[in-house]
């Protein structure tokens, strides 16, 4: 990826995620014809659709050069655009234990990819939706996930924000982007009030004011509370949605899926899911597995964890470490 970056000038983030989707097609290429898998009648095929890529990764470099002067250029009026151009990527994480280390798979979430899909897809300009679940239970996994497999995408721009853009974000009314926006805020209780606030604001603007789509996702663990036959909403939501206007207001830009409950409660990992993490986890550190071993700790791991009647994926990984 380095001499690949190197001879192809890659001296930003945008032009190394094109790199690295074209070396990853080669990469491809190579094996399936190094593994037999192409025969040589495909090949001719494939050689004229590395052409193709080549030349189509070219026109996206070009495009995206055109784009960053664009940017650049907007950056220097609009104060909106240089903070949130200067917010970098997660930074992946060596803790096996962290939902930002990617050698623990990904398995069980396709509805709620789907799910999420569908919230950029919807033809409403503004919208925001919810994800709660206790803590360990994979929330913020499904959201980075989510991330990177838009992260080729000219269309979408992704970021998570935190207390200082939080803390700016009523200080603009200019909110005009190149590129659709999705903004994730993790612990988002702490911050429900000036959020509430501000997706009030950014409905009383012209649509001149932001982008062609902009989108909320907000991450919690603070869950509705069943008393009786009555379902108490958390104090978080209560105070992002406000009282009166603002209540009705943003109740109609909330973006509900059916894969998740009320307020956006994530439903527990599956059993199956559960298992792969713990062989995978397992074979990680060179340990396979028997089905009688994994079946012992899918057993432990349902006494331990009793909060959700399925384990939560870090008590699983915690669980195997032990074991």
């Amino acid at each position: 990826y380095n001499d690949a970056y190197e001879a192809g000038n890659a001296d930003n983030e945008k032009k190394q995620q094109w790199i690295k989707c074209y070396v990853n097609s080669l990469l491809g290429f190579i094996e399936a014809i190094a593994s037999d898998r192409i025969d040589d009648s495909t090949k001719i095929y494939v050689n004229a659709a590395i052409d193709e890529t080549h030349q189509k990764t070219e026109q996206r470099v070009a495009n995206m050069e055109r784009d960053l002067d664009d940017l650049k250029h907007q950056r220097e009026s609009s104060p909106f655009i240089e903070m949130i151009s200067v917010i970098g990527p997660k930074t992946e994480s060596e803790n096996e234990f962290h939902y930002l280390n990617r050698k623990i798979g990904f398995w069980g979430r396709e509805e709620e990819i789907s799910a999420l899909d569908a919230f950029l897809e919807d033809q409403r300009k503004i919208l925001f939706m919810s994800i709660v679940a206790p803590g360990a239970s994979g929330k913020s996994k499904l959201v980075y996930e989510f991330v990177k497999q838009h992260e080729g995408d000219c269309s979408w721009e992704m970021k998570y924000i935190g207390k200082y853009q939080i803390d700016r974000l009523m200080s603009f009314d200019d909110y005009a982007y190149p590129k659709n926006l999705v903004l994730i805020v993790d612990y988002a209780g702490l911050h429900a009030h000036k959020l509430g606030e501000w997706l009030k604001h950014l409905l009383s603007l012209s649509e001149n004011a932001f982008p062609q789509k902009i989108r909320l996702i907000l991450l919690e663990r603070d869950r509705a509370v069943q008393i009786e036959s009555m379902q108490l909403l958390p104090l978080w939501n209560r105070e992002l949605l406000g009282d009166g206007e603002q209540r009705e207001k943003l109740k109609r830009i909330w973006y509900h899926a059916s894969c998740f409950g009320l307020i956006g409660e994530l439903r527990p990992l599956n059993d199956d899911a559960i298992r792969k993490i713990v062989i995978q986890y397992a074979n990680n550190h060179n340990r396979s597995l028997e089905d009688k071993e994994v079946d012992f700790l899918m057993k432990r791991l349902a006494q331990i964890d009793t909060l959700e009647g399925t384990p939560r994926p870090l008590f699983a990984l915690l669980l195997v470490e032990a074991y």
